[in-house]
């Protein structure tokens, strides 16, 4: 039986136009959907945000480098590993030098203090910063015993100690990212303090 050449045209017209709106629909709702969101590229930010976050943070690494200087001088100096977690290995290698105290046999009482007058120097990038300190250190509360507990504190000392001190920190270091005294000397303004 010989089908009609006009009932089948319609027939297959209807299909490939349902078939063509079927694929225009799909593609018209492809385009409405959003395109999957950027991967966000990751930014560097500087170690400190600004002068004073990393003056918050090397005052506190000199309080505590403090504290352990005076405790381990209290115990005659011989022994600073207390110090070395606060200082390069430059610097405790300089600090560990035996002085007039170890020399003798002597030891400390009491705790220093300070102030920091200025901050002359600060340099900060995305993974290092740079910090220098001008410090008058106070010694007042500072005795020198010798062995048998006498006081032998030079009665002429300054009481109060000028300091110039560098803080460095590298996130690309041993130090895991942690601030660190890298050199301390004497400030030259010694009328600062």
């Amino acid at each position: 039986m010989a089908k009609n050449r006009s009932t089948t045209t319609p027939r297959m017209l209807r299909s490939i136009v349902g078939i063509f709106g079927c694929l225009l629909g799909s593609v018209m709702l492809g385009g409405c959907t959003p395109a999957p969101p950027a991967t966000p590229t990751p930014t560097s930010t500087a170690i400190f945000a600004s002068e004073d976050e990393a003056l918050a943070a090397a005052t506190d690494v000199f309080t505590a480098y403090l504290a352990a200087y005076d405790s381990a001088m209290a115990d005659g100096g011989r022994d600073l590993a207390t110090v070395r977690e606060y200082v390069s290995d430059d610097y405790f290698a300089e600090v560990s030098e035996p002085g007039t105290i170890v020399t003798n046999g002597w030891h400390t009482s009491g705790v220093s203090t300070f102030e920091v007058k200025e901050v002359p120097h600060f340099d900060a990038s995305n993974n290092s910063a740079n910090i220098h300190l001008n410090i008058c250190r106070d010694i007042t509360g500072i005795r020198v015993l010798d062995m048998n507990d006498h006081d032998v504190t030079p009665p002429d000392r300054e009481m109060r100690v000028p300091l110039a001190v560098s803080f460095a920190v590298a996130t690309d270091d041993e130090w895991n990212g942690a601030l660190r005294i890298v050199d301390v000397e004497s400030w030259l303004d010694a009328d600062a303090c």
